[in-house]
Formats: C-alpha cells, structure tokens, sequence
C-alpha cells in the first residue's frame, strides 16, 4: 500500500512538471535572475520582447514551448563576434530575431 502511495506521488509530480504555465516560467525566471533591469523584468512578465534585451530574457518572455521546438538558429562568428539569427513561425507567420553578442538588436516580422 504504500508503495502503492509513493508511485502515485512520484506520478502526481511528473505530471505537474508539464503544466507549469508560461507566465509561472517567466516569474521562475525573473525570481532566479536578480540583476534583471526593472524595465527588462515587466517586459519579460508581460511576454513582450524588445531590442536590447538578451537572449535568455527573450527566451523567458516567450516561455513558450511549442515556439522554439520549429525553431531555426543561423550563427555566424566573425572578428567582431558572434551573429544569430532566429526563424519562429512558419512561412506566413515567420518572425525573425536577430541578435549579436547575445543581445537582440533587430525584429523582422
């Protein structure tokens, strides 16, 4: 019987790691980023992104799985640094994120 308790609790929290919401995400990580700037921390709570942001603050913004599952990454290193480009939605939809040095400095939609 107990046993019987235990897997059940070990079931009831496997399944409650899938239902963590967007915004619980973002609040997780705002909560575990201190040094997040005001600006930077209701942004990500509101889901919004905007230049300057990093890309994990981005990542967190939009805390939503199925978005970065299609998503394409292009990078490129040159002398003056690293340059990514990040393709979400599809065809009609596509949105692009281009960041450098880890810091979003451009939103093509």
């Amino acid at each position: 019987m107990r046993r019987l308790m235990v897997l059940g609790t070990v079931l009831v929290a496997l399944l409650g790691v899938g239902c963590v919401s967007s915004q619980q995400r973002r609040e997780k990580f705002v909560l575990e980023n201190p040094g997040v700037s005001v600006e930077h921390r209701e942004a990500i709570l509101n889901g919004q992104i905007f230049i300057g942001m990093t890309a994990d603050e981005v990542r967190a913004a939009w805390a939503i799985d199925g978005i970065w599952r299609g998503a394409q990454v292009n990078t490129t290193i040159t002398a003056s640094g690293r340059k990514e480009q990040w393709v979400l939605g599809g065809v009609s939809s596509a949105k692009y994120l281009y960041f450098t040095n880890g810091i979003l400095v451009r939103i093509q939609q």
